[in-house]
């Protein structure tokens, strides 16, 4: 069919022939192109002038198609590409999109089809989870500056001419036609297969900023990033529609240290500073609001080889060497069982301690967890296989308490009052004591670490035993002293593994990167890598989902789909 809807052209034989959709009669019978030997297979479309035709020829292997325009008028024919892996065709018939397989990653070119003339670079994806050296059939916009790519369980909606990924959509791979199809100022992946057409949106207002670590500012007003090469620090706001707008920016030390997931950003009690760990054992703290840099810390030299402690109740596992800051604002790196206590703003050293002299004194030398107390000038210190957790003062080195705890204790959490604490066993399982009188409330639960590479988030959201676990597909606030889940947010399987998982690979969780303070926005990932900022506000999922499917009432294949029972009454009020 014509890009305009007006002809159709098939082959009969040896010529071909032309209806016109308007009048239902035959307008024309041209010439067909020859055959190809070697067993060529074409595919052909009209071009944008209605009377060339293109045609798509292919063999089996490796970067073996190309493209040529046809003249049935002349029987001349010009190479608009070859030795390509795949192309695809704009919506207007005036560009093309090849995709050429190379070892170092797939490269995707636009391609001008009036003289074959490339427009741009070559775009090769840079996002680790993404890049691939193989070519999958992708569909482009209607003058080809857009195309969705599939990689990792999802849709990557690329700028050809910007090289700027648009949006990343989960999505299953099915072997079908694709095409990008605009309407209503909306952008739709659509999919046909027989009577079957699918249909996706693809986000376009907004960029996709590929991230190292990310955090919200206590309110969740905003997100604080590090890009995902390292390079800088970014602020930006989290209201829908503001993402491609940076507050401020700042450059990181040289050479650039890339995150890992254990690489978290740290903000003070007040939400004033930030700490970023710049070096294996450098941390730069900031002015959150700003990123003007305050000072830079030059900490001890983490033992090696390095070995490693979980985190403070959530995160997965922590290297040697960590930072936080204490309830006076004072920032702490630990060295292995070395505390150093620093001044913030001018990063000169208060106080150290090591808690080498609370392990035993024979036998191996085992594991120390070291993490944050709320109390100026203390932490709180756990040895492994030792069920007292001890609170030590480090600019005297002395223990001024004691709270034991279980045997296999591998970390704690306090609360802010020092009242409550949240304890992790082996096998990352939390449980939820109260102090006075020393005493288990909840637990054991569910293991926060069953996929050790899956960020997690645990806090406390006052001083009043409000205990937040973000896990296992779901955000779950408990009351200590309730002895119960006071709310619960279930997420269900993240779209990318709905149909990818099997008994061999189980479905990986979501991710959860961060939370407010408030506990009212959390920012979380699907394992194939789409996420961002997700205000927790039931009211407003409520409405969203209503307009998607038209206020009308669930049926009864969707109420077993959703991970949660459905309420009787009706979600949805028709219009």
């Amino acid at each position: 069919m014509s890009a305009d809807g007006t002809l159709i052209v098939h082959r009969v034989l040896d010529h071909l022939v032309w209806w016109d959709l308007d009048s239902g009669a035959i307008a024309r019978s041209t010439r067909a192109p020859e055959d190809q030997p070697g067993g060529s297979m074409d595919d052909l479309w009209i071009g944008a002038d209605n009377r060339t035709l293109l045609l798509r020829r292919h063999r089996s292997g490796t970067n073996n198609t190309g493209l040529l325009v046809y003249d049935p008028a002349t029987d001349a024919s010009r190479v608009v590409a070859d030795g390509v892996d795949v192309i695809e065709l704009s919506g207007d018939r005036t560009a093309a999109v090849a995709c050429s397989e190379h070892d170092d990653g797939a490269a995707v070119s636009l391609l001008r089809i009036s003289d074959g003339a490339p427009q741009g670079k070559p775009y090769v994806e840079q996002d680790k989870r993404h890049k691939s050296g193989i070519c999958l059939s992708h569909a482009v916009n209607t003058d080809g500056t857009q195309v969705a790519l599939y990689s990792n369980n999802s849709l990557r909606l690329v700028d050809l001419l910007q090289h700027k990924v648009l949006s990343t959509v989960p999505s299953t791979y099915t072997s079908r036609s694709n095409r990008l199809a605009s309407a209503d100022g909306k952008l739709y992946y659509v999919g046909y297969k027989d009577s079957l057409i699918t249909y996706t949106e693809l986000p376009t207002g907004e960029s996709v900023l590929q991230v190292g670590q990310q955090i919200l500012t206590h309110d969740g007003g905003r997100t604080i990033s590090v890009l995902a090469d390292g390079s800088a620090l970014e602020v930006r706001p989290t209201a829908p529609g503001t993402n491609d707008q940076i507050i401020a920016e700042a450059p990181r030390a040289t050479p650039y240290r890339k995150p890992r997931s254990t690489d978290l950003v740290r903000l003070s009690k007040d939400g004033r500073l930030l700490a970023d760990l710049e070096g294996t054992n450098v941390v730069a703290v900031l002015d959150a609001s700003t990123l003007r840099r305050l000072a830079t810390i030059t900490a001890a030299e983490p033992p090696a080889p390095a070995t490693t402690t979980p985190a403070i109740l959530g995160g997965g596992e922590e290297p040697d060497f960590q930072h936080f800051f204490d309830v006076a604002g004072n920032v702490l790196t630990i060295s292995g069982t070395l505390v150093q206590q620093w001044d913030a703003r001018t990063g000169r050293e208060l106080a150290h301690y090591d808690a080498k002299a609370l392990l035993p004194t024979t036998g191996s030398v085992p594991h120390t967890s070291i993490g944050p107390y709320p109390a100026p000038n203390k932490v709180a210190v756990t040895v492994w296989g030792d069920p007292s957790v001890r609170i030590v003062d480090i600019t005297t080195g002395t223990v001024t308490e004691t709270v034991r705890t279980t045997e296999d204790v591998l970390a704690v959490q306090f609360d802010p009052s020092g009242r409550y604490f949240g304890l992790m066993r082996r096998g990352s399982i939390v449980e939820l004591w109260r102090r006075h009188p020393l005493r288990k409330q909840i637990g054991p639960l569910r293991s926060t670490a069953e996929d050790s590479a899956t960020p997690t988030v645990t806090q406390f959201l006052d001083g009043d035993g409000h205990f937040l676990i973000a896990a296992n597909n779901a955000v779950r606030t408990y009351g200590i002293e309730e002895r119960a889940v006071l709310e619960s947010y279930e997420f269900g399987l993240p779209p990318s593994e709905t149909s990818s998982s099997s008994s061999l690979f189980p479905p990986r969780p979501y991710a959860f990167m961060d939370m407010s303070k408030d506990a009212r926005a959390v920012i979380y990932a699907d394992p194939a890598g789409p996420g961002g900022v997700l205000p927790l506000d039931p009211r407003a999922w409520q409405r969203d989902l209503c307009k998607a499917i038209g206020n009308r009432t669930f049926t009864a294949e969707e109420r077993r789909s959703l991970p949660v029972r459905v309420p009787a009454q009706p979600v949805c009020a028709p219009d």
